[in-house]
């Protein structure tokens, strides 16, 4: 005689494999649910690590608009501090005081004269660089690092001074060289290393050699042209100067006003 279940029944073997698929699942949903509140808890730590960070970069730009703060030794954001209102988190500051160079107008368009004796037109501390690390653990994944740059703060430009050597000859003839070089410092007599400067020689009378640098610091000129017509004479200095000097500061232009080169 066979023995027939009754309709909507279950064998032991079912419920067994029932229970044990029920009990999977509970499993893998309250591993769900214990990984988003980690997951949660991990994002509100990281947010309030990224607020933390963000308000020591605030900090660190009013202070770096001061020019002698910027020009100091950058010590107080050479440390480990913990931050007003979050005792359970610390930050590490590390800055490059020195700062470091950028290139005008870019480091991609200035690579074209890498290969000439001209060099780039390089601002060598227009920038400083700071990292900033927020931790909350001793865990090593527990941490949100930021690096931010801070730049030179601008300066006013009354009170400006130049400082200019040369030309080297005062006087040339065909075929000579001459050599200029220049710097600023602003009112308080700090220097104005990332100024660029700009030359342009009476193109009647000289022509710009490969050695004049492109950041204008370091000019060459040389005599190779000859006045025309042949009895007017060349300029001579103080009243007329065949190169003039200027840089670009602030959205203004500068005279810097080199001595003239007397073309006998």
């Amino acid at each position: 005689m066979s023995l027939r279940r009754k309709n909507g029944a279950f064998s032991l073997v079912e419920s067994v494999i029932a229970i044990f698929i029920l009990g999977y699942a509970a499993l893998s949903v309250l591993s769900l649910t214990q990984s988003g509140f980690v997951a949660q808890k991990r994002n509100q730590e990281i947010a309030k690590a990224n607020l933390v960070a963000q308000s020591v970069i605030a900090d660190l730009r009013i202070w770096g608009e001061n020019i002698a703060n910027y020009k100091s030794n950058w010590g107080a954001y050479n440390t480990t501090i913990t931050p007003v209102g979050f005792p359970e988190y610390r930050v590490t500051l590390r800055s490059r005081a020195q700062g470091r160079e950028i290139y005008s107008p870019c480091a991609e368009l200035e690579s074209q004269w890498e290969l000439t004796k001209r060099g780039w037109r390089e601002m060598p501390n227009a920038i400083v660089p700071v990292e900033i690390k927020v931790t909350w653990s001793e865990d090593p994944r527990d941490k949100l690092v930021i690096l931010t740059y801070v730049g030179e703060p601008r300066r006013d430009i009354a009170g400006i001074t130049y400082e200019i050597t040369g030309p080297s000859p005062a006087s040339l003839v065909m075929n000579q060289e001459a050599e200029y070089r220049v710097s600023a410092k602003d009112s308080a007599g700090r220097g104005l290393d990332n100024l660029l400067f700009f030359w342009v020689p009476d193109i009647r009378y000289l022509s710009t050699t490969e050695k004049a640098l492109r950041d204008g610091r370091y000019f060459q000129v040389v005599r190779d042209r000859i006045v025309k017509p042949p009895d007017v004479a060349p300029p001579v200095p103080p009243g007329v100067s065949p190169v003039t000097c200027y840089a670009r500061y602030a959205g203004k232009y500068l005279d810097a006003n080199p001595p003239g080169i007397q073309l006998p």
